[in-house]
């Protein structure tokens, strides 16, 4: 199993230059997920309530996210731009 994880985010008004806005925990940490599968299922569940299927089998795609609602989901890599920053060094700025 990958040791990877991912988290969702989204472009303030939709312009990139304006840098990524995170889903955050409870703990206005970034949240984070095992799969993509696990990023799309909380966003289904978050979104789109009350629009699922009878049987509760449904998804929101990767490309309906970006396309419709401008949220995507990436590695949480360093090479997709995004460092934590420790809680002290927040606070003191």
């Amino acid at each position: 199993m990958s040791d990877v994880k991912y988290r969702i985010f989204r472009y303030p008004n939709g312009i990139s230059l304006n840098g990524k806005e995170f889903i955050c925990d409870e703990d206005q940490e970034v949240k984070l997920f095992d799969t993509v599968l696990d990023a799309s299922r909380w966003l289904t569940e978050n979104i789109e309530q009350g629009k699922h299927s009878k049987n509760g089998i449904f998804l929101l795609s990767e490309e309906t996210l970006e396309e419709e609602y401008g949220i995507y989901i990436e590695a949480d890599i360093a090479e997709n731009g995004y460092m934590p920053i420790e809680r002290e060094e927040a606070n003191a700025e």
